[in-house]
C-alpha cells in the first residue's frame, strides 16, 4: 500500500500477529494510523478529522488488541496534544482533544496494563518543557504533570514504564547552544524520585 509523502513515526504489534505503523503525513496534513496484517496488508487506516494539521508521534497497542495514538495538532499561533483509542477493527473508541491549545505536543507512549503514560514537550513563551501525563483506559486524564525549570523535551520512545510502575523519562535539554541528554526517574505518579 503507497503512503505517498508519509514518514513512519513508531509501530506497535497488535493481537492477530500483524502491527499498528503511526504515520505523520508532513507539515499540510494529518497523521494516520495503517493496521498491518501479518501477510503485509493493510486491514484498515484512521485519519485524525480535527479542523487543524496533526501531528501522529506515537502508538501503543492496548490489552484489548487495539491501539492508543498520541500525537499534537496545529494551526497558525497555536499547537495542542491528543490521542485516540482505536480498536482492533480500526472504531474510534474515545478522542481526546483539549479545546484550546495547551502548547502539549505527545512524543512517546507506554502502557501499564490499563493505564497510558504520554510525553512530551510543553512549548510556552518560546521555551520547551518537559511533560507527562497519565491517561486512563477510558480516556480519562488522570494527572499531567510539566517540569518547567528545564527547557527541554522527553524523546519519541523517551518513556519506560519500571516493574514499580515508576517512569523512566529520556529526552534532551538545551541551555543557549549546549544540547544535553536528560534522564530522570519518577514515581507511578510522575514527580521526579
Amino acid at each position: 500500500s503507497s503512503t505517498g509523502r508519509a514518514v513512519p513515526q513508531d509501530v506497535a504489534a497488535h493481537g492477530n500477529g500483524g502491527a499498528f505503523v503511526a504515520y505523520d503525513t508532513g507539515s499540510s496534513s494529518r497523521g494516520a494510523v495503517f493496521a498491518v496484517t501479518n501477510s503485509g496488508g493493510v486491514s484498515w487506516s484512521y485519519s485524525d478529522k480535527g479542523s487543524a494539521v496533526s501531528h501522529l508521534n506515537a502508538i501503543v497497542s492496548t490489552k484489548d488488541g487495539g491501539c492508543i495514538a498520541a500525537g499534537a495538532w496545529s494551526q497558525p499561533g497555536a499547537i495542542g496534544q491528543w490521542t485516540t483509542r482505536l480498536s482492533l477493527a480500526g472504531k474510534v473508541m474515545w478522542s481526546q482533544r483539549p479545546p484550546i491549545a495547551d502548547g502539549v505536543s505527545w512524543q512517546s507512549i507506554a502502557a501499564s496494563g490499563e493505564v497510558f503514560i504520554v510525553a512530551g514537550s510543553r512549548l510556552d513563551k518560546g521555551l520547551s518543557s518537559p511533560v507527562v501525563a497519565q491517561i486512563g483506559g477510558d480516556g480519562a486524564s488522570h494527572w499531567l504533570r510539566a517540569n518547567t525549570s528545564i527547557n527541554g523535551t522527553i524523546n519519541r520512545h523517551g518513556i519506560r514504564v519500571q516493574p514499580d510502575g515508576g517512569l523512566l523519562l529520556l529526552g534532551t535539554s538545551k541551555q543557549g547552544t549546549l544540547q544535553r541528554a536528560l534522564a530522570q526517574r519518577a514515581n507511578r505518579w510522575g514527580y521526579s524520585d
